[in-house]
């Protein structure tokens, strides 16, 4: 276990640093890292899942991926407590991209798999990618009209420090 305190002594570091953490607590097998709307549940090896009953919003991360993966989790907890840079409709393109800079895109920002689907599109800000969403074919519903096709998001990402919505997807 003393292997994987590093990193979480390395995200309350970062967290306290930028005034997002309240309070820690260490208990046997997890952390617990208070902020104003989360509590982090750090999960150590060979421990159980707890429920805990709070007023905040819960997100439960195993230690290996924080040690995997630390700056992408570091990134989106800054972006879960309002501490992303907000970019408006109005600066930004959305475009169709290619197959290898989505999975490019992915492997670099996204903490699962890198999906490819089948139509992937680009959020752009001055020329820079700060956005990915990946949609898997058009798939009929039994009980729509023949013409009807359901989508699904597989994959949607988007850099560090940014924050925003998008309301983009072609008829």
């Amino acid at each position: 276990m003393l292997r994987f305190l590093h990193w979480t002594e390395k995200l309350v570091e970062d967290l306290t640093r930028e005034g997002l953490l309240q309070a820690v607590e260490h208990q046997e097998n997890i952390s617990l890292l208070h902020t104003e709307k989360y509590l982090l549940i750090i999960y150590y090896p060979h421990s159980e899942r707890i429920k805990p009953t709070v007023d905040k919003k819960i997100i439960h991360l195993d230690i290996d991926l924080l040690a995997s993966a630390y700056f992408k989790v570091l990134d989106r907890i800054r972006s879960l407590c309002g501490r992303g840079r907000r970019l408006f409709a109005r600066n930004t393109v959305v475009a169709r991209i290619d197959k290898e800079m989505a999975l490019a895109f992915l492997e670099e920002y996204h903490l699962q798999v890198a999906l490819a689907g089948k139509y992937r599109y680009g959020l752009f800000y001055k020329g820079d990618l700060v956005s990915v969403a990946v949609f898997s074919g058009g798939r009929r519903m039994r009980d729509q009209s023949a013409e009807y096709r359901s989508f699904e998001l597989l994959r949607f990402c988007h850099k560090g420090g940014y924050t925003y919505r998008w309301e983009y997807f072609p008829n």
